[in-house]
């Protein structure tokens, strides 16, 4: 087990609820999102690079991945050293060390339980062009029935596709061709479209919906 696993695993038994998936640490109910905490290496010996991530599950499966210092999160600094530092022969202390860093993140997480409070909390990355942001906004206004945001974020996914060839957007073209053909033939439709790309991310990662 790695090091960062062995850490985690003493944590959770001290966060009611916490499930472990491999060397993540999940927080809060497991519905529509995955959210939670990761210890990464960095280039210093015993300095980690601790992130927290919030995932929503609605992305289509072929997008989704466990690149957990992602889009929806970032850098947990310790305030005197910046890295998180551990010790190696102490998993312990390590963990006391890591779960005082993750706390104050721990109820926030727990308080994102629907999808509206989702776009609430990251209301702050409207602006964010990526695609794949967009994309999730997009989907997150149509599940609570805001038609004309996920109009507005779903042509603006589309112009980008329009006008860039970049390799990376290619998997992009046909899930939000997809999307388009089945928000403007079927809105109702593409709720249920939503709740199986939500299924398969839960079966292929593994994961306990609670």
């Amino acid at each position: 087990m790695r090091r960062s696993a062995r850490v985690f695993s003493i944590i959770q038994k001290q966060l009611p609820g916490s499930v472990l998936y491999g060397d993540f640490l999940a927080v809060g109910k497991t519905d529509m999102f995955l959210r939670g905490f990761r210890l990464f290496t960095s280039g210093r010996k015993n300095h980690n690079d601790l992130r927290r991530c919030v995932m929503p599950l609605w992305r289509p499966h072929d997008q989704l991945s466990f690149d957990f210092g992602g889009r929806y999160g970032g850098l947990i600094r310790h305030p005197q050293t910046y890295w998180t530092i551990t010790d190696p022969r102490d998993d312990r202390y390590s963990a006391a060390v890591v779960l005082e860093q993750i706390m104050p993140f721990v109820s926030e997480f727990e308080g994102i339980q629907t999808v509206a409070s989702f776009l609430d909390y990251f209301d702050f990355m409207r602006p964010n062009g990526t695609v794949p942001v967009q994309l999730d906004f997009a989907l997150a206004d149509y599940l609570t029935g805001d038609m004309r945001g996920c109009e507005t974020a779903l042509s603006y996914v589309e112009s980008i596709l329009a006008n860039h060839e970049e390799s990376r957007l290619a998997s992009y073209r046909p899930v939000v061709a997809r999307i388009r053909q089945q928000f403007d033939l079927d809105p109702v439709g593409l709720g249920g479209l939503i709740q199986c790309w939500r299924n398969e991310n839960v079966v292929r990662l593994g994961l306990k919906v609670s």
